[in-house]
């Protein structure tokens, strides 16, 4: 629990003790604080989170539809059995709230929903080990979902066909929990999106997300006792935190509700391995910019929910342990997240463990302790003293003009947040990059950051990092913060901005139509240029040398054979600053293109490599959007024809 509510929760393990010493005479009724608590003050009372993984959520198509032995009910991915000890053991390092996914389907009859009931007692046996510590247990259906290209057949793909389905084994869950008390919270799903990938903005998705956390409410509500306001967490939009905060998600009328959404941010840190061929393996965490950054998403979802009376569960998150990443930046990771949402009202944060069998290994479950010893003093260390959440002290920075491009002092800065005014939404495709003046090698280093607004058709919104309010023409300013990494040995003095926006897309549906360039008058606008923290020029020591230069001129032939489809920046790997490239060098082809005044103008070989749509078809707009879509995995390879 938090600090703040260990009076409530003292209050509660009093209660269940008094309710333990007297239950055999049976008439005194039990008490439960939480009983008169608000879903927020419930959430507040959770503090810390743990996830009971891979354990009842595991699944095979060897135990489905019914046939599920009870030997296998939670060791079938190699875990041992739940005991109580385990369970207090967690306790001890703080934590007060257990989520327990759960696999329905592998113990249903396919013909009537039913659900085994000999599976729904050890799972409500297990719940109790955390009433029993006064903790909160939450029954999460997890597994019962898969994202179709699983070929998994599992039940809830079906969306809205499986609405009875649904309606029926939750009415099951509930009626066999509704005698608990309010330390156990039910979750309707885990994760869902029923569209062709994930990262889609799916009107379908977002209706049949509503319609059945609606029906989730509507069902345990209609099964009365303690379910008439028992807490039940809704699934977010794919537990993603953009596709949860957007307008097309809606919340049902009730205010015993709390919002499910998982961060595992950066992906390419937190759950990509090694041998994975999407994005850039990330190794490390932890600078000031990537704390801050956690800050500003959980902001996100306070101001979206929090602030209008719905806490929320950050269900899951954390790092993968066996994949080479730094055991100093694992702890940055766990200690930031787990603390920040400690530290906001109104937000808890669950863990997740494999513990023995995963690759999320923290606290053996076999040995009775935490795989690094630092993981389990992070926790007793919030839940003790709390947890202050990194700040964000931004300066305005003054941007000039410099030949054309925007430029303005740095200092020793590592994030920048610009705030553009978008008349004419619609700007998939646009962004700029950010580099800075280097005044030890006296050279302009690109990089950095790289800047882009996109437009959701589905939902008519602007999607950036941060949307500022609504004017009275309905217009909203548009906020893109990036990061910048600046080696040790380097003194920024200046930055730059070079923005280049390119156009939007036509979609029907998820399906992409036609591509619609931009007119310069359609272009957002730069209103302002913020910094983290002070400007600290560095001090420049300049030396004159007298320097003999001699020129050598060499040819260098680029060849398909050396070509990375999709890298035209010829960085080595294919991100989003290749499809800024490609379409600086479309737009500006005297400064950017191959022969282009700018330095970081586009190379014959990264025209070679940009040429990823239609090879030999040439380069156009459409290869910066085939780059962009292979970079959020719309598509799974390039080239494509």
């Amino acid at each position: 629990m938090k600090k703040f509510s260990k009076v409530i929760s003292a209050v509660t393990a009093s209660a269940m003790m008094m309710t333990a010493s007297i239950s055999t005479f049976g008439s005194i009724p039990a008490v439960d604080a939480a009983d008169n608590m608000t879903a927020i003050e419930i959430v507040n009372d959770m503090g810390l989170g743990w996830n009971l993984g891979n354990t009842f959520d595991a699944w095979s198509t060897n135990y489905k539809n019914g046939n599920c032995p009870s030997s296998q009910y939670e060791t079938m991915w190699g875990n041992v059995a739940t005991t109580q000890e385990m369970i207090s053991e967690i306790h001890k390092y703080g934590f007060n709230s257990v989520r327990i996914p759960v696999t329905f389907y592998k113990c249903t009859d396919p013909s009537t929903y039913t659900i085994s009931e000999d599976y729904l007692k050890r799972v409500k046996e297990v719940a109790e080990y955390c009433t029993n510590e006064g903790m909160y247990a939450i029954i999460d259906m997890h597994w019962d979902w898969v994202d179709p290209s699983n070929n998994a057949d599992l039940w809830l793909n079906k969306g809205l066909d499986s609405e009875t389905q649904f309606k029926t084994m939750w009415k099951q869950i509930a009626n066999y929990f509704k005698d608990c008390d309010q330390h156990v919270v039910f979750q309707d799903m885990n994760e869902v999106w029923w569209s062709n990938n994930y990262t889609s903005a799916s009107s379908a998705s977002y209706t049949t997300l509503n319609t059945l956390n609606q029906d989730f409410v509507d069902t345990v509500r209609a099964t009365g006792g303690n379910n008439a306001d028992r807490l039940l967490v809704l699934a977010g939009a794919n537990a993603d935190l953009t596709k949860t905060i957007s307008s097309s998600y809606k919340l049902p009328d009730d205010d015993m509700v709390a919002v499910d959404v998982h961060y595992y941010t950066p992906s390419e840190f937190c759950v990509r391995k090694a041998s994975d061929t999407w994005g850039t393996n990330k190794t490390t965490w932890g600078t000031s910019a990537e704390k801050a950054a956690v800050v500003t998403d959980f902001n996100k979802l306070k101001s979206k929910f929090i602030d209008n009376g719905t806490p929320v569960i950050i269900g899951e998150y954390g790092v993968l342990t066996d994949e080479g990443k730094e055991q100093a930046s694992i702890e940055a990771f766990v200690e930031t997240v787990a603390g920040t949402a400690y530290s906001i009202d109104g937000m808890a944060g669950f863990l997740w463990d494999d513990s023995d069998a995963g690759g999320h290994k923290y606290f053996s479950r076999k040995n009775l302790q935490w795989w690094n010893s630092n993981i389990g003093d992070i926790f007793s260390k919030i839940s003790n003293t709390g947890y202050v959440a990194p700040t964000i002290d931004w300066v305005e920075a003054e941007v000039v003009d410099d030949n054309g491009k925007l430029k303005f002092q740095i200092g020793n800065s590592t994030r920048v947040k610009l705030v553009f005014e978008s008349p004419y939404a619609k700007t998939l495709g646009g962004g700029g990059t950010l580099s800075y003046w280097d005044t030890v090698s006296n050279s302009n280093k690109q990089n950095a950051a790289i800047f882009s607004i996109s437009y959701n058709e589905m939902s008519d919104e602007l999607l950036a990092n941060e949307l500022g309010e609504e004017d009275a023409d309905k217009n909203r300013p548009v906020v893109n913060t990036g990061y910048i990494s600046i080696p040790a040995d380097v003194s920024p003095v200046n930055a730059y901005i070079d923005l280049t926006w390119a156009g939007y897309n036509e979609m029907n549906g998820d399906e992409w139509v036609a591509w619609h360039n931009l007119k310069s008058d359609e272009f957002p606008t730069l209103v302002k240029v913020y910094i983290d923290g002070v400007v600290e020029t560095p001090d420049v020591t300049t030396t004159t040398t007298t320097t003999t230069t001699t020129t050598t001129t060499t040819t260098t032939t680029s060849t398909e054979s050396d070509a990375l489809c999709g890298d035209a920046n010829c960085d080595g790997k294919v991100d989003l600053s290749d499809a800024v490239m490609i379409l600086q060098a479309l737009s500006n082809k005297d400064k950017y293109g191959v022969t282009g005044s700018d330095p970081s103008h586009i190379t014959e070989q990264g025209m070679i490599n940009a040429d990823c749509n239609k090879v030999r078809d040439g380069v156009t707009t459409l290869d910066a959007l085939t780059v962009q879509r292979y970079v959020v995995n719309l598509v799974e390879s390039l080239p494509i024809d």
